[in-house]
Protein backbone atom coordinates (compact mmCIF):
# COMPACT_ATOMS: atom_id res chain seq x y z
CA UNK A 1 0.00 0.00 0.00
CA UNK A 2 1.68 3.50 -1.24
CA UNK A 3 1.30 6.97 0.27
CA UNK A 4 0.30 9.88 -1.28
CA UNK A 5 2.69 12.59 -2.15
CA UNK A 6 0.86 14.65 1.11
CA UNK A 7 1.76 11.90 3.39
CA UNK A 8 5.13 11.25 2.40
CA UNK A 9 6.20 14.60 2.70
CA UNK A 10 4.13 15.13 6.29
CA UNK A 11 6.52 11.93 7.08
CA UNK A 12 9.81 13.71 5.50
CA UNK A 13 9.16 16.70 7.86
CA UNK A 14 8.09 14.65 10.74
CA UNK A 15 10.95 12.55 10.51
CA UNK A 16 13.51 15.68 10.03
CA UNK A 17 12.08 17.63 12.96
CA UNK A 18 12.72 13.93 15.13
CA UNK A 19 15.99 14.45 14.07
CA UNK A 20 16.80 18.02 15.56
CA UNK A 21 14.54 17.47 18.51
CA UNK A 22 17.03 14.62 19.26
CA UNK A 23 20.06 16.51 17.96
CA UNK A 24 19.11 19.61 20.48
CA UNK A 25 18.58 17.34 23.03
CA UNK A 26 21.68 15.99 23.20
CA UNK A 27 23.93 19.25 22.80
CA UNK A 28 21.76 20.21 26.27
CA UNK A 29 22.64 16.72 27.76
CA UNK A 30 26.31 17.44 26.87
CA UNK A 31 25.88 21.11 28.32
CA UNK A 32 24.44 20.30 31.07
CA UNK A 33 27.23 17.41 31.51
CA UNK A 34 30.18 20.05 31.17
CA UNK A 35 27.50 22.52 33.59
CA UNK A 36 27.78 19.15 36.33
CA UNK A 37 31.36 19.11 36.17
CA UNK A 38 31.88 22.62 36.73
CA UNK A 39 29.96 22.21 40.01
CA UNK A 40 31.49 19.23 40.97
CA UNK A 41 35.17 21.19 40.55
CA UNK A 42 33.79 24.17 42.74
CA UNK A 43 32.10 22.43 45.30
CA UNK A 44 35.11 20.54 45.82
CA UNK A 45 37.24 24.07 45.89
CA UNK A 46 34.66 25.38 48.11
CA UNK A 47 34.96 22.56 50.65
CA UNK A 48 38.93 22.93 50.44
CA UNK A 49 39.53 25.94 50.96
CA UNK A 50 35.83 27.25 53.43
CA UNK A 51 34.28 24.18 54.78
CA UNK A 52 37.56 22.38 56.25
CA UNK A 53 38.86 25.13 57.65
CA UNK A 54 35.86 25.59 59.31
CA UNK A 55 35.51 21.97 60.79
CA UNK A 56 39.11 22.13 61.66
CA UNK A 57 38.77 24.97 63.62
CA UNK A 58 35.50 23.90 65.21
CA UNK A 59 37.42 20.54 66.17
CA UNK A 60 40.30 22.65 67.97
CA UNK A 61 38.63 24.95 69.82
CA UNK A 62 35.26 23.05 70.80
CA UNK A 63 35.67 19.19 70.84
CA UNK A 64 39.78 18.49 71.56
CA UNK A 65 38.97 20.68 74.79
CA UNK A 66 36.00 18.97 75.53
CA UNK A 67 37.40 15.43 74.76
CA UNK A 68 40.56 16.24 76.87
CA UNK A 69 39.07 17.13 79.99
CA UNK A 70 36.03 14.45 79.68
CA UNK A 71 39.79 12.35 79.75
CA UNK A 72 40.79 14.04 81.86
CA UNK A 73 38.21 14.04 84.54
CA UNK A 74 37.77 9.54 83.96
CA UNK A 75 41.55 8.96 84.50
CA UNK A 76 41.63 11.57 87.95
CA UNK A 77 38.15 10.88 89.02
CA UNK A 78 36.49 8.12 87.94
CA UNK A 79 39.65 5.29 87.46
CA UNK A 80 40.53 5.59 90.77
CA UNK A 81 37.32 4.99 92.77
CA UNK A 82 36.40 2.17 89.92
CA UNK A 83 39.94 0.58 90.64
CA UNK A 84 39.18 1.12 94.76
CA UNK A 85 35.85 -0.40 94.58
CA UNK A 86 36.93 -3.13 92.21
CA UNK A 87 40.22 -4.04 95.11
CA UNK A 88 37.77 -3.68 97.81
CA UNK A 89 34.90 -6.41 96.48
CA UNK A 90 37.97 -8.43 95.45
CA UNK A 91 39.78 -8.21 99.29
CA UNK A 92 35.69 -8.95 100.40
CA UNK A 93 35.88 -12.00 98.44
CA UNK A 94 39.47 -13.33 99.83
CA UNK A 95 38.31 -12.63 103.37
CA UNK A 96 35.79 -15.35 102.68
CA UNK A 97 37.68 -17.59 101.50
CA UNK A 98 39.37 -17.74 104.54
CA UNK A 99 38.78 -20.42 107.12
CA UNK A 100 39.09 -18.18 110.31
CA UNK A 101 36.41 -15.57 108.52
CA UNK A 102 34.03 -18.44 108.11
CA UNK A 103 34.10 -19.65 111.39
CA UNK A 104 33.53 -15.86 112.64
CA UNK A 105 30.81 -15.21 110.38
CA UNK A 106 28.88 -18.52 111.19
CA UNK A 107 29.70 -17.54 115.19
CA UNK A 108 28.35 -14.43 114.63
CA UNK A 109 25.32 -15.49 112.61
CA UNK A 110 24.57 -17.65 115.23
CA UNK A 111 24.96 -15.05 118.11
CA UNK A 112 22.19 -12.88 116.08
CA UNK A 113 20.10 -15.97 115.84
CA UNK A 114 19.92 -16.31 119.51
CA UNK A 115 19.33 -12.93 120.07
CA UNK A 116 16.87 -12.60 117.63
CA UNK A 117 14.79 -15.46 118.94
CA UNK A 118 15.28 -14.74 123.07
CA UNK A 119 12.35 -12.47 124.33
CA UNK A 120 12.47 -9.53 126.13
CA UNK A 121 10.80 -10.15 129.86
CA UNK A 122 7.55 -8.25 130.70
Amino acid sequence: MALSRKRQKELKRLRRSAEDLWQEQREAIDHASTVLREARRQAGNYAREEVGPRVRSAYDDRIRPAVASARHGISHDMLPAVSGAVGSALAVLEATRDPRVRDVVRKAASVTDRIGKVTPSP
